[in-house]
């Protein structure tokens, strides 16, 4: 049996396009309408794993005892930690760190944030929760819910893109993707089945 997990990003959350990060906002009821409209008719989850940040947490938590369905709490699918970019908007960052934030999109391994988490260990706490979570539920059906940045370092790994193609994967509020693995004698196979907002 192959094992499909489904990534979703969090909806709009208070407080504007700033660089929220770990900044734990709420989401806003356009948010909460974007992430029901992004599930509809999915309902068929073994499991759903969501970041502790309430962004993401209270509609897992109201989605979990809706459907009765199991809900884990996963910190290591919280957000990248901006540093100094918390709760800043770019036009902030690009006034007092000219030419940093071209900089930390090209390549963010090289050049985090001020005081930011280095970005591969983001991607190690985040590959190694992926790499833990799919061994232990083999052949179920996933709901992850989670953050852009988590997504990003997923679809790099899975995909095998270098970090340099983070950025280059938009990945709006309420957006999902679905992935699907398939477990071989030797290896396990792969595939992007669906990615981008869902029209309902």
């Amino acid at each position: 049996m192959p094992t499909q997990i489904d990534l979703l990003r969090h909806g709009e959350a208070s407080g504007g396009r700033y660089y929220r990060g770990s900044t734990d906002d709420l989401l806003t009821p356009a948010g909460w309408l974007n992430m029901r409209k992004a599930v509809m008719g999915l309902e068929t989850w073994d499991l759903i794993i969501s970041s502790p940040l309430r962004r993401c947490f209270n509609f897992a938590e109201r989605m979990a005892n809706d459907l009765d369905i199991p809900l884990q709490i996963e910190p290591a699918f919280k957000e990248y930690h901006f540093g100094e970019w918390e709760g800043q908007f770019a036009d902030d960052i690009e006034e007092r760190w000219p030419g940093a934030l071209d900089h930390f999109y090209r390549d963010p391994d090289q050049f985090p944030p001020p005081k930011g988490e280095i970005f591969t260990d983001f991607k190690h706490r985040v590959v190694t929760a992926w790499q833990q979570l799919t061994a232990q539920h083999q052949g179920k059906h996933l709901l992850i819910i989670t953050h852009a940045g988590v997504i990003r370092v997923l679809f790099q790994e899975l995909l095998d893109l270098p970090s340099s193609s983070a950025y280059r994967i938009k990945i709006d509020h309420a957006c999902l993707s679905r992935f699907q693995i398939s477990h071989l004698e030797d290896q396990h196979f792969v595939q992007l089945i669906a990615h981008g907002q869902r029209q309902n």
